[in-house]
């Protein structure tokens, strides 16, 4: 079989392929596309779904030629791009287009936490801290009851204030009297059908009320009056054929005259054929009496107004100076002022301004609220801080009732089992020796300066587990005494006791508070309720952490809310004696 040599291709298809070439020398990446689609496609401004992305390596966009990816294009058919050719794979990740802004947009969207808005305000921005009363809290109705109930002389005042304005002004107001002449209309004798009377009623009786107020028959009322004529009033009802003549004024004869006086020269006018009908009987069925009250002004209905209002005023004024105060009154007060949990929150008991024995405190019936809320804060002390080696008990300023405190928590530490000694270390004007009727020499005084702790200084109380050491002599600056020396003292005190309760200074007047504050496990500032302001609390506290201590809670003291006594407040002696025994339900 004979070989055909090839036949080379014709000169035409020859230079036909170099122009292909030529024009593909010259193309560009962008330039390769499907060949059918459009010649120009629509620019794309924004990405809303970005899923396939250019990785960072890809081809650069307008500077290499088609030529160069040539050799690793592969046959395709219309429209097919080879991804790997163009350095081009799906891809999550949207980093790469940052600065695109729609996915920008798309990224805060999803990234933004969807907030409340009250009005365009935010809803953080309409709370505020709690337990302050303000025009962006709300109170509850024991908290409105508690401000009324510390405010009740504002209550009173206002109240009063009002109802004392209204009885003046019912005094000055001339009273107003009215007397009622009441009139029916009946068909007469000459009337063949009643119904048809009854019928026309509504547009019969209003021509007889109309001419009672017409100025013939006020001014022929008048003249028979004596020139005197009151207010003219006429009332209709509807479907009957009642007609009331109404005379009003200051004079009580005045206005029963008048309304007579009208009513009879009405029943004339209609005798006469003057006004109405004549076969109808204008007849007079009630006679205007002198009146014996006044319509206007109303006592009852004053009064009635005048109390309300009063009312209202009083508690809108004492919710306002409740929000104005600075005052400690509530627990949540306390614990919003000082930063602070509140252990313990002490009734006021007016028993207590007398000198009081251990034994006594802790059994008696009176006390027994004081009692239980001195056995809460023990609790709280004893689970929350660990071990309780030493406690110091101290206030803003004075008169707030920390020597009180100071004297119940040692009690209740010592009928808990712990022996307990009570430490008067306020060396200026300490009250235990008062409380308790004691000398106050021997003391912490004469302990400091080097008498044996076995001489006198501690004293046994009646109280098993409870012993005292009172302030002993009264010095000016005892500073520097207890810098120096009260640490060693403490420390041998603790060796012999399971607690050392020590009774300190006030913070804000003195510093000798603070340089005890810093030996002992825990101190306590104590709050006299509606006595203590927000920014005594606030300065001994930021006082205390100057020098890096931080208080381990508060005690309200003298607290006039109910629930301090609602459980405990009823004494044993208040039960009858013959009541029978309450078996307590398990």
């Amino acid at each position: 079989m004979r070989r055909e040599d090839r036949v080379p291709p014709p000169a035409a298809e020859r230079r036909r392929e170099a122009r292909e070439d030529a024009a593909l020398g010259g193309m560009r990446v962008d330039h390769v596309g499907a060949a059918r689609e459009p010649q120009q496609q629509p620019k794309v401004e924004h990405v809303a779904r970005p899923r396939l992305l250019a990785r960072s390596e890809r081809v650069p966009h307008d500077s290499v030629p088609a030529r160069q990816l040539l050799p690793r294009l592969r046959a395709l058919g219309a429209g097919e791009v080879d991804p790997p050719a163009l350095g081009v794979e799906p891809s999550d990740d949207v980093d790469d287009l940052a600065r695109d802004a729609a996915v920008r947009w798309i990224r805060a969207q999803e990234n933004s936490t969807p907030s409340r808005f009250v009005q365009g305000l935010p809803f953080y921005a309409l709370t505020r801290a709690p337990g302050r009363v303000g025009p962006l809290t709300s109170m509850n109705l024991n908290e409105i009851l508690s401000v009324l109930w510390h405010r009740k002389w504002v209550v009173l005042l206002v109240t009063a204030l009002a109802l004392g304005a209204a009885v003046a002004a019912l005094k000055l107001i001339t009273p107003v009297y009215e007397s009622t002449s009441t009139l029916a209309l009946n068909p007469g004798e000459d009337l063949d059908n009643d119904l048809i009377f009854f019928q026309t009623i509504d547009t019969i009786v209003p021509i007889y009320a109309t001419a009672a107020e017409t100025q013939t028959t006020l001014d022929a009322a008048e003249e028979r009056n004596g020139g005197r004529l009151a207010d003219i009033s006429v009332r209709t009802f509807e479907a009957a054929p009642i007609i009331k003549i109404s005379a009003r004024g200051t004079d009580k004869e005045l206005v029963r005259d008048s309304a007579q006086a009208v009513t009879d020269v009405l029943r004339e006018r209609a005798e006469r054929g003057e006004v109405g009908i004549r076969s109808l009987n204008l007849a007079q069925i009630d006679r205007p009496t002198v009146p014996t009250e006044a319509v206007f002004p109303s006592w009852k209905l004053t009064i009635a107004v005048a109390l309300l209002l009063g009312l209202g005023f009083a508690v809108a004024i004492a919710l306002f100076l409740e929000n104005l105060t600075t005052r400690i009154r509530t627990r949540a007060d306390l614990a919003d002022a000082s930063g602070l949990p509140v252990y313990a929150e002490l009734p006021k008991e007016g028993a207590l301004a007398r000198p009081i024995s251990p034994e006594v405190f802790a059994s008696s019936p009176s006390l027994r609220s004081i009692s239980e809320a001195l056995r809460d804060l023990r609790t709280n002390l004893t689970f929350a801080g660990g071990k309780l080696s030493s406690v110091a008990v101290t206030s803003p300023e004075g008169s707030h009732g920390k020597t009180t405190v100071a004297f119940g928590l040692a009690v209740a530490m010592a009928r808990a089992g712990s022996r307990t000694l009570l430490v008067d270390a306020d060396l200026r004007r300490g009250r235990v020796a008062e409380m308790l009727e004691l000398d106050r020499v021997p003391g912490l005084h004469e302990a400091l300066n080097g008498a044996t702790l076995d001489g006198g200084v501690i004293r046994r109380t009646s109280l098993e587990n409870l012993d005292l050491m009172t302030g002993g002599r009264v010095v000016s600056d005892p500073g520097e005494l207890l810098n120096a020396r009260f640490p060693d003292l403490l420390r041998r005190l603790e060796e012999h006791y399971d607690t050392v309760v020590i009774d300190t200074t006030p913070l804000l007047p003195i510093n000798d508070a603070r340089l005890i504050a810093t030996l002992v496990d825990a101190t306590l500032i104590v709050a006299s309720s509606g006595t203590t302001t927000v920014g005594a609390v606030q300065e001994a506290v930021h006082r205390l952490a100057l020098i890096s201590v931080t208080p381990t809670a508060a005690v309200l003291n003298r607290s006039r809310s109910r629930q301090a006594r609602a459980y405990y407040g009823r004494s044993p002696r208040e039960e009858p004696a013959d009541s029978p025994p309450v078996r307590e339900r398990i």
